[in-house]
């Protein structure tokens, strides 16, 4: 009885076992695919314990200076 409650995750150990020896591909995107969302979790965390700390971010917009503007010259087509 226990034996068929296992049934799935044999055929698919079965399965990976297959793919490491003939499709090595497959295989590691495998690994891969199931290492994404773990790392969402863990790394974050890694980089604050290591000290990271997020840049500022871009300014969009350019600055203007605190001052009267003066018209440009000399750069009009006649």
């Amino acid at each position: 009885m226990l034996s068929a409650a296992f049934k799935p995750f044999r055929s698919t150990y079965n399965y990976l076992r297959y793919a490491i020896h003939d499709q090595p591909v497959i295989f590691w995107a495998i690994v891969i695919g199931v290492s994404g969302p773990a790392m969402v979790v863990t790394v974050p965390r890694i980089r604050a314990n290591f000290g990271w700390v997020p840049p500022e971010p871009i300014p969009i917009t350019y600055p203007l200076p605190n001052r009267e503007r003066k018209p440009v010259s000399g750069y009009d087509d006649e």
